[in-house]
């Protein structure tokens, strides 16, 4: 369907494109409708052992990316013969020899088969008259789940959005009006009340912390207001009963999926006779039911076995016959059997006709069946006729307008069209001499005795064991980079986890280039089943701070005549464990540690330190640490920022000589950062705000505790994540290292362009690019200095920083988001205070400005 409607729009993706890392539509989801068509094309047109071969070859081939490379020498490669050349032979290309085809050669060879073969089937559709609809609903994505009220006078839709949250909608038809239900939730399934004043649906949500799952909730029209009418069971598809008392909806349990009743007044759930999981799994699933106007039968799509051995199984609709007052089905009668998934069972308000969609024809439309009772009046016909595809029918109660969801090639809308003109199209049945109409008792039944269905799900049991390859063995090597203004840091991290992820471990190591005798590393691990989540580790790293001047001689008044710099690193030793508890959008955590810091000094450079009372603080530091965070942040597939919300980190870290520390090393150490998100009007433009600060008590180290300067990013590639590092840009990283910091940022955030393009076959695709103006202001400094009275006020020796930034979001190897940050910016208030200091990257003083190059989010 995306791949047809495409090539009809000249819209079809170039081999770039198709990779599933864009945010635009068909988003992920080209990689499967163009990767797998794509994949079935190199079969079909070279074979499948030439496809096979071109996998083998990328398995062994050292250069993971180079798939183009291999493709040229697998298929068509070019003929080669040997020709003496003076006393040796070379290998060359034979005179009229094709050449090797490239994937981009093979990428328009299919494009053009493609136009071919669908053009010829627009014209042949075309020929036979297209259903003509009407849009109803638009402007997202995906619109989906449509159902109109029983008196006509509402249409709900959910609407899915890669710029905004998903939504569900209630449409006036009479008035046009269109409200929004509910953000942030996405429908799965919606069905109103008898009476027009409720509206059930299903939608997944947060579940004990850890889990998301499908649950149902009912809205009140009149009230405006919604109730959760399941918790935690897995539920979905919902309907009402005829009578309004009842919903029957799909539960998940146990891998299978079966019908079951809500009652709505005793909130009781009971199951329609299909109460046994272990008979259905791997054999037949349900969805979509649909209560008959009558109230006696259940149309529903389910999913049967075939092939048990291979898993192999149809889509078909059913119908149940559940008489008596208990719901307890009697009987099942098979409507369709054919290959095609055939899906979402809609009643006609008479209850003589049955509406679904059906892919039979190659293209997804709306059939119907017509019934007189439980028996099939032979009358079946297709009632649209589409180029793209259509889903998922509502019924208006008149009978008279099919709603459906509709594929517009951009996503997916809600359109109607007329019932009286599409039913007179292709009056001769198309079903009927595909399938038969088997009693469920005789060979449909859901309890039958297949011995070989039942061979297959008896499996051995035994305690479960986490200790076994799945977490011992790494899963997964990924290499780091981190570039500082005069430095990189090199690195590599793996890690593994048990089947069921309640033990996890990472392991890692980094060199840094400005530290050329030091290696870091650390391990991690944690065991997460139960609340408190455990962790435990241990790590290695450097931290560097400020610069020292070293003499090495002096004349006979003392004045140094030779001297050196070296800049400070601290060697840090680390092992912790501690808990964290997640619940809802908050988080606590505590955690006990014992670290020990060295540092790149010889004995005679902290010695001579140490007699000008210039010595970094080093030797055991032991104590705990209490963190606590908040979000409720929104950002959506199409965000160059978070859009939307806040974010609260604090931390507070006791160390004592009773906990293990040294005697000179007892502090108290609060930091804090504070994020607001604001989105404007216009799409995607986010105004974002920052507060973050740190103060110490106790023993104040020399070489400070809270570093201020630079623009190191967070995240993929970043480095500026600590609570304890303040980015001011328009000064070098770490310019100041004292014991208390306080920063404000400010950035506008505006898109510019969003490519959504790749460079051909290589690992490498462009995003976004956007714009940032931005404003810091901040100051680092220590208990001791006067920062008020005697006419000094607080912010007098602030700096502010101002400029901007050109940014771009990329996505390298297979699937790494990076943001990669170009800019400019300059100190405006007390440029005074950095008379001395150097742009690292251009050598000049930073009076005039520094240039920004990093990479990760500013904030």
């Amino acid at each position: 369907m995306v791949v047809r409607t495409d090539i009809l729009n000249n819209k079809f993706q170039k081999i770039d494109e198709a990779d599933g890392l864009a945010w635009k539509w068909p988003t992920y989801y080209s990689m499967y409708v163009y990767g797998v068509k794509f994949m079935h094309y190199l079969a079909d047109k070279y074979g499948e052992e030439k496809l096979m071969e071109f996998h083998r070859k990328m398995g062994r081939s050292p250069f993971l990316y180079m798939i183009n490379h291999e493709a040229k020498k697998v298929f068509e490669p070019a003929q080669f013969e040997s020709r003496r050349v003076h006393n040796r032979y070379s290998r060359a290309k034979k005179e009229g020899a094709p050449e090797a085809k490239t994937f981009y050669d093979i990428w328009n060879d299919w494009r053009s088969e493609l136009l071919e073969k669908y053009a010829g089937e627009k014209a042949r559709l075309e020929a036979e008259g297209l259903t003509e609809f009407e849009v109803v609903a638009k402007g997202g994505t995906i619109l989906s789940s449509p159902a109109v009220s029983p008196d006509g006078k509402y249409l709900a839709y959910a609407r899915a959005r890669v710029q905004g949250p998903a939504e569900l909608h209630l449409l006036n038809l009479e008035t046009g009006d269109n409200k929004i239900i509910k953000k942030k939730q996405l429908a799965t399934h919606i069905s109103f009340s008898p009476d027009s004043k409720k509206v059930v649906y299903s939608a997944i949500g947060a579940h004990k912390t850890y889990y998301a799952f499908s649950d149902l909730y009912l809205y009140d029209i009149e009230a405006k207001k919604i109730e959760q009418l399941t918790k935690g069971k897995r539920a979905g598809d919902p309907a009402f009963s005829p009578d309004g008392k009842k919903i029957i909806f799909i539960k998940q349990d146990a891998g299978a999926s079966l019908p079951y009743i809500y009652d709505i007044e005793t909130k009781e759930i009971s199951n329609i006779g299909l109460n046994s999981a272990e008979d259905t799994l791997d054999t037949r699933q349900f969805s979509n039911p649909a209560w008959s106007p009558d109230g006696k039968h259940i149309a529903v799509s389910s999913w049967q076995s075939i092939e048990p051995s291979h898993q192999i199984g149809q889509w078909d609709v059913y119908l149940m016959e559940i008489p008596n007052p208990k719901y307890q089905i009697q009987e099942m009668i098979k409507l369709t059997n054919d290959s095609a998934i055939d899906s979402h069972p809609m009643w006609s308000p008479d209850g003589k006709s049955l509406y679904f969609s059906s892919d039979r024809s190659g293209i997804s439309n709306i059939y119907k069946i017509d019934f007189k009772g439980l028996r099939v009046t032979g009358h079946e016909s297709r009632v649209t006729n589409v180029l793209t595809g259509a889903f998922q029918p509502a019924i208006s109660p008149d009978g008279n307008t099919l709603y459906a969801q509709y594929y517009n090639g951009r996503g997916f809308d809600i359109r109607k069209t007329a019932l009286a003109k599409s039913e007179i199209r292709n009056p001769k049945s198309e079903i009927s001499s595909k399938f038969q109409i088997p009693n469920f008792k005789q060979d449909t039944t859901i309890n039958s005795d297949n011995s070989e269905s039942k061979q297959i799900l008896q499996y051995q049991s035994k305690k479960y064991s986490p200790f076994g390859k799945s977490l011992l063995l790494p899963r997964f090597i990924i290499p780091t980079t981190l570039f500082l203004e005069d430095a990189v840091i090199l690195g590599a991290f793996t890690g593994g986890t048990d089947a069921l992820r309640r033990h996890g471990w990472t392991g890692g190591v980094n060199y840094r280039t400005d530290l050329s005798s030091y290696t870091g590393y650390f391990f991690n691990y944690s065991y997460s089943r139960y609340k408190p989540i455990l962790t435990t580790g241990v790590m290695a790293y450097p931290s560097k701070y400020s610069t020292y001047t070293f003499c090495t001689a002096t004349d006979a008044n003392g004045n140094c005549t030779s001297s050196y710099t070296k800049a400070l690193f601290e060697e840090r030793l680390r092992g912790y464990g501690g808990i964290s508890i997640p619940f809802g959008k908050k988080a606590v955590s505590a955690s006990y540690f014992f670290e020990d810091k060295g540092s790149n000094f010889t004995d005679a450079e902290y010695n001579a330190l140490n007699a000008l009372g210039l010595a970094p603080r080093l030797g055991h530091y032991a104590g705990v640490t209490i963190s606590a965070v908040y979000g409720d942040i929104e950002k959506y597939p199409a965000s160059i920022s978070s859009e939307k919300g806040r974010k609260l980190r604090t931390s507070l870290t006791i160390t004592n000589r009773r906990l293990g520390g040294g005697t000179n090393n007892e502090q108290e150490v609060f930091a804090g950062d504070y994020r607001e998100y604001l989105n404007l009007p216009w799409q995607n433009h986010v105004l974002a705000f920052r507060t973050s600060g740190g103060i110490l008590w106790g023993d104040a180290p020399v070489q400070g505790t809270f570093t201020l300067g630079g623009a190191l990013g967070e995240g993929a590639f970043g480095g500026g994540d600590s609570l304890y590092y303040f980015p001011l840009r328009g000064i070098p990283i770490a310019s100041l290292s004292r014991s208390r910091a306080l920063l404000f940022s400010t950035e506008y955030r505006i898109p510019l362009l969003s490519p959504q393009r790749g460079l051909g076959t290589t690992p490498f695709y462009l995003r976004n690019i956007h714009l940032a103006p931005f404003a810091d202001y901040g100051n680092a400094w220590y208990a001791s200095t006067n920062m008020w009275g005697n006419g000094k006020h607080f912010f007098d020796e602030f700096l502010l920083g101002v400029g901007a930034e050109l940014r771009g979001d990329f996505v390298i190897g297979h699937g790494l988001p990076i943001t990669g940050r170009f800019g400019y910016a300059i100190i405006i208030v007390n440029r005074d205070r950095i008379t001395t200091v150097k742009d690292p990257l251009l050598n000049t003083s930073a009076e005039n400005g520094m240039l920004v190059m990093q990479l990760g989010t500013a904030f």
